[in-house]
């Protein structure tokens, strides 16, 4: 171990940061409720409901912590109430379920049609059917999680046919018409490489789960889908900058083709978490280092402290996002920096000062803040990435529950009328 592993060894250990894991994924642990329902805010109306995006992420925590009891719990939740209503897309987000006097149940769901959040909950039941144990969930949803993969091969979401005159139909990419970007805290229509890459890391795991069941047009149709879109991410969301090739945060349906975006943000570190690249690591390494290039700040309190800024633009944003901390972390220990961790580290050291892991922190009135503290996705993505980095240090993935210090209370809200993010 060098000294800089020694280092980031040392923060971890640190009782601010044992306590901040800890008491965050406690927090995720100890919410996820007996049916497998997933508050995704402790803020009453924050963010009400389980969000489908936040219960595939958490698959992906619990899997990498050995949990694989509760991963099975949360997705058998979203696919049960796939079923129930006979849905062939993951709701946007949903309610809990609840019982009726005359038997039935009534649940509230949010269709906003993000198919990033579908390509999650597809990602996550190929992990979990090719794990051990993965049997039962094949047997039970099969029917519905082809029918899904199948439906999200062609328009409106996937923009490849090679005799179409048209450009945009040639462009092999998958449009998302409601991307939930930080960027101006809206919905953007847009081919966003989140999506490519959460949708590819879907067809690569469903192709193998229908390999091994013998399913060999789906698997063969995938694989050609899955080929077609390395393809399309190659030629039509990637820049090229002094000799470097990186990819492309997205590209907006503008003029034929559409036009790139030219920043950088949090998006483009997302096939670190999908676990799915379509290029050559080079091509991931000079995106991150065109990431931090420009979005690596030094902290503005100062004391010799950088922080990761969400989005490139005009102006340093002087805030950061939760799940974007955690992919960066990722990609470092991936990579061998150990001295960017420690940096990481110690702002997060320093600066975050709530009991829980933040949706975000921002730098206001001279000072650090942070909100919605407790957010399920954010919360979800840091503790993966921490699981990742102790168990590279020797470390337990699972944090000790002695270094518990708060237990806050979810309550799931009644109504989801008012989500709109997460």
């Amino acid at each position: 171990m060098n000294l800089e592993q020694k280092q980031v060894l040392a923060l971890v250990q640190t009782g601010e940061l044992r306590r901040l894991y800890a008491n965050t994924y406690y927090s995720l642990v100890d919410r996820l409720d007996e049916a497998g329902y997933l508050e995704e805010s402790y803020v009453p109306g924050r963010y009400p409901g389980n969000f489908s995006r936040s219960t595939g992420a958490y698959v992906f925590l619990m899997i990498q912590t050995g949990r694989l009891d509760l991963a099975h719990r949360a997705l058998r939740c979203v696919l049960d109430t796939m079923q129930r209503h006979a849905l062939r897309r993951a709701p946007h987000v949903f309610g809990k379920p609840r019982r009726q006097p005359d038997g039935s149940i009534r649940q509230e769901l949010d269709m906003v049609d993000q198919i990033d959040g579908t390509a999650h909950i597809l990602s996550a039941y190929g992990e979990l059917v090719l794990r051990d144990g993965g049997e039962a969930l094949y047997e039970e949803y099969w029917p519905l999680m082809s029918q899904v993969m199948d439906i999200h091969s062609g328009q409106p979401y996937f923009f490849g046919d090679p005799n179409c005159r048209f450009p945009v139909r040639q462009l092999n990419l998958y449009l998302n018409t409601a991307f939930e970007h930080s960027r101006l805290e809206r919905y953007w229509c847009c081919f966003d490489l989140l999506t490519q890459s959460f949708m590819g890391a879907a067809l690569e795991k469903m192709a193998a789960v229908a390999r091994r069941y013998r399913q060999i047009p789906q698997a063969t149709r995938w694989e050609a889908q899955l080929a077609a879109l390395r393809g399309g991410i190659a030629r039509n969301l990637t820049v090229t900058e002094g000799g470097k090739t990186r990819y492309a945060e997205m590209r907006l349906p503008d003029s034929n083709a559409g036009e790139l975006f030219p920043g950088v943000g949090w998006v483009c570190l997302s096939p670190v978490a999908a676990g799915w690249a379509a290029l050559p690591q080079p091509v991931l390494d000079n995106t991150v280092s065109a990431v931090r290039r420009a979005l690596w700040l030094p902290d503005p309190g100062g004391e010799g402290l950088f922080y990761l800024d969400k989005d490139s633009g005009d102006t340093p944003c002087r805030e950061t996002i939760g799940k974007g901390l955690g992919w960066d972390m990722e990609a470092a220990r991936q990579a061998g920096q150990w001295g960017h961790i420690a940096q990481l580290l110690a702002f997060l050291r320093q600066r975050h000062q709530a009991e829980l892991y933040g949706e975000c922190m921002f730098y206001r009135d001279g000072q650090w803040h942070s909100r919605d503290n407790g957010n399920a996705e954010q919360c979800i993505w840091w503790c993966w990435a921490m699981a990742k980095l102790r168990e590279s240090l020797g470390l337990a993935k699972e944090p000790e529950r002695a270094a518990v210090t708060t237990r806050p209370i979810c309550t799931a809200a009644a109504s989801i009328q008012t989500a709109a993010g997460g």
